[in-house]
């Protein structure tokens, strides 16, 4: 991120641009525009690395999710436009979930703080609290956890009588056959 910003800053002040590739990024640009796609989310697909664009994309699916989930629990339907009461309590969920990643994303800001103030401080981790890697079957064990605590935290606004589960079982089936 760094170098880009660099070269930008490099080629806007010394002219030592890299005008090809300018010019094919405007040319994306407009593509998408004419397509109707983000041109943002494209952008950032193609900027950011894999492991920083799954996450994102992960959570724009749950998203839909848990708004499919809200419309199908006020309406019973996801085949006609979603009435005001289903918008309503799908706003409530996406500020909610909003709200809770902005939540998450500090606390892993503060322990990024942490965690230097240790290292520069010179404390073993692994001594003080036993850390140890864990295996990548029990960290997708706590990232099936932590999503599914997300996804119930942010749908608690709706109304209480459905089966979370069934309905974005219902919305995920539904968006597939779309």
């Amino acid at each position: 991120q760094a170098e880009l910003i660099g070269a930008i800053v490099k080629g806007a002040f010394v002219g030592d641009m890299n005008l090809p590739m300018v010019f094919l990024g405007a040319a994306l640009a407009v593509v998408l525009i004419r397509l109707s796609m983000p041109v943002m989310s494209v952008a950032i697909g193609i900027y950011l690395p894999l492991k920083l664009s799954v996450p994102i994309m992960l959570g724009g699916i749950l998203s839909s999710l848990a708004i499919g989930a809200a419309y199908l629990r006020i309406d019973g339907s996801l085949e006609q436009e979603p009435s005001k009461e289903a918008k309503e309590a799908a706003s409530d969920v996406e500020s909610r979930g909003v709200l809770i990643g902005a939540g998450f994303i500090a606390g892993e800001s503060i322990l990024g703080v942490l965690i230097a103030v240790l290292i520069v401080l010179n404390i073993n981790l692994d001594q003080i609290f036993g850390i140890h890697e864990l295996s990548q079957f029990f960290s997708l064990v706590f990232f099936a956890w932590f999503v599914g605590v997300f996804v119930w935290l942010a749908t608690r606004a709706l109304p209480d009588g459905g089966n979370l589960g069934k309905e974005i079982f219902t919305t995920a089936t539904h968006s597939i056959k779309k």
